[in-house]
């Protein structure tokens, strides 16, 4: 049975005073959640798969818009433009099997949007959502020269512990406290 996050609909406004609505991804996010990955530049697609690769696979989009909301959470952002809502941003979360107090975080924001605020406001929802689900923390493994996705984990306010481990930054938020 799918966890509250199921449900997750949140309407905010970025500091550019455009609507954001942070939701539950659904299956029929899965041609949205293509035309986003097809739209990501190069760099932007190498700093979220550590490689570059021009398209998902329908296995890998089924995987991606089919989540349980226990082990693996997904959510949307939408930011409003001309009336209407469009995909800015997917974030999840999914369980480690052998850690399960653990899950491994991921979010993706098209390069249009990134440093709007569209990222905190997802990993806000993503930790609001995660500590709902009982976990104690939340992931992260990114390139260690990506300052952006380093940025946005440690404005997050919460404690957190950093690795780095082969030119790779292994980063844990620790979920159990409220950020100071």
């Amino acid at each position: 049975m799918p966890g509250q996050s199921f449900y997750y609909h949140s309407q905010l406004s970025l500091p550019t005073r455009q609507g954001l609505l942070v939701r539950a991804i659904r299956p029929g996010d899965r041609d949205a959640l293509l035309r986003g990955f097809r739209q990501l530049s190069p760099a932007s697609v190498r700093d979220r798969c550590f490689n570059v690769r021009l398209d998902l696979s329908e296995a890998e989009l089924d995987y991606l818009t089919h989540v349980d909301f226990v082990d693996h959470v997904a959510l949307v952002a939408e930011v409003e433009a001309e009336g209407e809502y469009r995909p800015a941003a997917v974030g999840r979360f999914v369980r480690l099997d052998d850690n399960p107090g653990h899950a491994e975080l991921a979010i993706t924001v098209l390069d249009e949007y990134q440093g709007l605020g569209v990222g905190s406001a997802l990993l806000n929802a993503l930790i609001e959502c995660a500590r709902e689900l009982g976990l104690s923390h939340l992931d992260a493994t990114f390139f260690a020269e990506n300052r952006r996705v380093a940025g946005l984990l440690r404005g997050s306010g919460l404690p957190l512990d950093s690795h780095l481990n082969d030119g790779l930054r292994n980063l844990s938020l620790a979920l159990d406290s409220r950020p100071s």
